[in-house]
């Protein structure tokens, strides 16, 4: 998920307000965020799933794509405040 890569970037950088406003929408999302990535401290690999074609893998680096931009759209009206 695009969200937790910004948010960790807003935690190297010590900019740990921001970082809390980026992880209160990660807990409770309020946009259409099309990817969603869970954390824990352990995962358990129940399937492996055939590598997507063509079509599908360029649906999906678009659709993470405008992750990346409501990202940076959060992280911009955050630092406005």
């Amino acid at each position: 998920m695009a969200l937790v890569n910004t948010i960790d970037e807003q935690l190297s950088a010590a900019e740990m307000d921001i970082a809390a406003a980026l992880a209160a929408e990660y807990w409770n999302p309020t946009r259409d965020w099309k990817f969603w990535e869970y954390i824990g401290p352990q995962m358990t690999v129940l399937d492996q799933l055939d590598w997507p074609g063509t079509i599908e893998h360029t649906i999906a680096l678009q659709l993470y794509g405008t992750d990346r931009k409501l990202a940076k759209e959060l992280l911009a009206s955050l630092r406005n405040l």
